[in-house]
């Protein structure tokens, strides 16, 4: 399994479509750019968002027609520990 920077780099040098899972909303799109603190993210509806690495709980990259057709594509997912 990928950390989710190595995996956010690979879909930025690919061209991939991403989607990330930060605080329990999906964004998705092609990354802009990456360093890293934080993300850009073309989002499909034209928009840019950025998103700091750190909130990212889950990154899914692949194109839309192998998500459609059912192929995995999770590559990279931050680990939770319950604290309590």
């Amino acid at each position: 399994m990928s950390s989710i920077a190595t995996a956010l780099a690979y879909a930025h040098e690919g061209g991939q479509h991403i989607d990330v899972l930060v605080e329990g909303h999906w964004l998705g799109g092609r990354v802009a750019r990456i360093d890293g603190f934080g993300l850009v993210i073309d989002r499909d509806s034209g928009s840019q968002s950025v998103v700091r690495l750190e909130n990212i709980a889950v990154v899914t990259v692949g194109d839309e027609e192998a998500k459609t057709a059912g192929a995995p594509t999770v590559v990279a997912q931050r680990s939770m520990t319950a604290v309590g």
